[in-house]
């Protein structure tokens, strides 16, 4: 769990993160891709232009969404000087 120094929403946020999504494939007995196991998934909604571009872009770059997301949360994570990694 990570420190959160008596912050009590970063309190909630790291007990939510560690329960993770009820009903996921492995609660639900599917088999998770080994690419996928020990990770969490985070959802974004956005605009349907949004969407598009991503698509677009993911196959201007050959690339997926997921690896277009998983980049630019590390920019983000940088910008914000945050630790860790994003694989």
């Amino acid at each position: 769990m990570e420190k959160n120094d008596g912050n009590p929403l970063a309190t909630a946020v790291n007990r939510a993160a560690d329960a993770g999504p009820q009903g996921s494939a492995s609660s639900r007995g599917a088999r998770v891709p080994p690419s996928r196991q020990g990770k969490k998934g985070v959802l974004l909604h956005v605009d349907p232009g949004i969407a598009k571009r991503l698509k677009l872009m993911a196959v201007e770059h050959d690339t997926t969404i997921e690896a277009l997301g998983i980049e630019a949360l590390g920019l983000l994570f940088e910008r914000y000087d945050q630790p860790g990694g994003t694989g």
